[in-house]
């Protein structure tokens, strides 16, 4: 994070980067910073932390609002915040989002009209938008949104791969709002995926073996079906909600599971 003491000579001096969004925070007041995007457009924002979330408000753009005034309203939102509780951009998204700028909460809307009908693993995309993103950036404008953000949302979610998943789902959300006007950018560009840790682990033959005798000692439902995992090394979602009595066939004195080609993974 840089920091530095703004006067209006260094926010002059202020120069965009080409693909991404700079941001120089004031070392005077705690939480004021002037953000720049890729166009040159400056503006002074208080960057604050609401319900453990890390938020960003704009006060302004720097030919519209001295510094000296955005220092003085990072002050009184900050002595709001802490003695209110009260989350400082709520008013102002709720206003901006009745006059139409679109909110975090309108693009998942549009993305589960739109793309979700005709995408597998509906289910893990709605999971994820209503647990994960909505929480976080529900009442964000997407404008709002920038990289530094998508990359705070990701280092708090625990574990590689589930991150990985969610920065997959962000950049599908947003290029469905660029497609809609909805937004202008995707703030996923540019940023990394998690490194992952390949999942080797695999039985022996003892723990093979030791593993039917147990199941087959149990003969329920669900022991027949990990038996059947054993046997065909399929996925459990192919096993215990996919498969069908239509779907297999006696060939040749031996049962034959076709599996549909809607139900597979590769298509």
């Amino acid at each position: 994070m840089a920091k530095a003491l703004l006067t209006h000579k260094t926010i002059e001096a202020l120069k965009p980067l080409p693909g991404h969004r700079s941001e120089l925070f004031d070392s005077k007041v705690t939480g004021l910073s002037v953000r720049v995007t890729e166009n040159g457009t400056k503006s002074y924002c208080f960057n604050y932390t609401y319900r453990r979330k890390r938020r960003r408000l704009s006060l302004g753009r720097v030919e519209s609002i001295t510094l000296a005034a955005a220092r003085e309203k990072t002050r009184k939102l900050r002595r709001d915040l802490e003695s209110a509780g009260v989350d400082p951009g709520a008013e102002k998204s709720a206003q901006r989002s009745l006059l139409g700028a679109p909110t975090i909460q309108r693009l998942a809307d549009e993305y589960i009209e739109r793309h979700l009908p005709s995408k597998k693993r509906q289910r893990d995309d709605l999971r994820n938008i209503r647990r994960v993103v909505l929480p976080a950036w529900g009442s964000y404008l997407t404008h709002d949104v920038g990289r530094s953000d998508v990359t705070a949302l990701l280092d708090s979610i625990h574990g590689n791969t589930q991150a990985n998943r969610i920065r997959a789902l962000l950049s599908k959300m947003f290029n469905v709002g660029i497609k809609y006007g909805l937004v202008e950018h995707n703030p996923v560009f540019g940023t990394d995926r998690r490194k992952e840790t390949p999942r080797d682990r695999v039985l022996t033959e003892d723990e093979i073996r030791q593993a039917w005798v147990q199941l087959e000692s149990r003969a329920d439902s669900w022991s027949l079906g990990l038996q059947l995992l054993l046997l065909t090394g399929q996925r459990p979602g192919e096993v215990f909600r996919k498969m069908r009595w239509h779907d297999i066939q006696l060939e040749e004195r031996a049962w034959v599971w076709t599996i549909p080609r809607e139900d597979t993974k590769n298509q």
